[in-house]
C-alpha cells in the first residue's frame, strides 16, 4: 500500500451520489414532463416553472459536489492499492472538470484510467495501463456531450417559449436523464470493482 494514501472505504459516498441522482432523475422528469405539458397546450404557471427550475439547478449542482467528492477519495485508493504510473492525480481528477473545451475530453480519459486501474487481479501487474477501456464510459460520455451541446443551445433560447424550443427542452431533459442514469451505472460498477480489486489484496478500508 502506498504510503501517502490510505485506502478508504467509498461506498457511503457512492451511496450519497446515487442518492442524489435519483433526486435529479426525478427532477428531471418533471421538468420535462412540463415542457411536454406546455407544447400540448397545458403550460405551468410560471411560478411553478421557476421553482422547478431553481429545484434543480440545485439538486444538479449537489449531484456534481457528491460525485466530485467520490471520486478524488476512488483515486486516492487506486494509489493506496499500490497502481504505479497513473497520470492524473487525485486532485487533478476533480479539477480537470472545471477547465473549459478541456473538460470535454480529459475527463474522460481519467475515468478510463481509473476504470483500467481497477482491474480485479492480484497482484497488480506493471502494464495495467494496456487494459481495454470501459464502454459504459463511452457511452456515458457520449451522452454527456451531447447533451451538454443542446442544453448550451437551449441556454442561448432561453425564454423564446415558441415550440422549437420547448421540443429542444424535452430533448435536453432526455439527455439529462440518459446521462444520469449511465453516470450512476459508472460510479455503481467502478466502486465494485474497486472493492474487489481491496479484497483480493486483502487490504480492509481505514476507519
Amino acid at each position: 500500500m502506498a504510503d501517502e494514501y490510505k485506502y478508504r472505504d467509498v461506498d457511503s459516498t457512492q451511496m450519497l451520489f446515487v442518492m442524489m441522482i435519483g433526486v435529479f432523475l426525478i427532477c428531471s422528469l418533471v421538468v420535462t414532463a412540463g415542457s411536454v405539458g406546455a407544447i400540448v397546450g397545458s403550460p405551468l404557471p410560471s411560478d411553478t416553472r421557476d421553482t422547478l427550475s431553481l429545484v434543480y439547478n440545485g439538486v444538479f449542482y449537489a449531484c456534481g459536489l457528491a460525485f466530485l467528492w467520490w471520486l478524488m477519495n476512488f483515486a486516492e485508493n487506486c494509489r493506496a492499492l499500490g497502481v504505479k504510473g497513473m497520470r492524473y492525480t487525485p486532485i487533478k481528477a476533480v479539477l480537470w472538470w472545471f477547465i473549459p473545451i478541456l473538460n470535454l475530453v480529459v475527463p474522460y480519459r481519467i475515468m478510463q484510467e481509473l476504470w483500467r486501474a481497477t482491474e480485479p487481479v492480484n497482484p497488480v501487474p506493471e502494464d495495467w495501463d494496456t487494459r481495454p477501456g470501459s464502454r459504459l464510459i463511452m457511452l456515458w460520455w457520449a451522452v454527456y456531450v451531447v447533451g451538454g451541446v443542446f442544453a448550451l443551445f437551449a441556454v442561448s433560447q432561453k425564454g423564446q417559449q415558441t415550440t422549437a424550443y420547448l421540443w429542444l427542452d424535452v430533448m435536453v431533459g432526455v439527455g439529462d436523464i440518459a446521462a444520469a442514469a449511465f453516470v450512476m451505472t459508472v460510479v455503481v460498477a467502478l466502486t465494485r470493482r474497486q472493492n474487489e480489486f481491496a479484497r483480493l489484496l486483502g487490504i480492509e478500508p481505514s476507519k
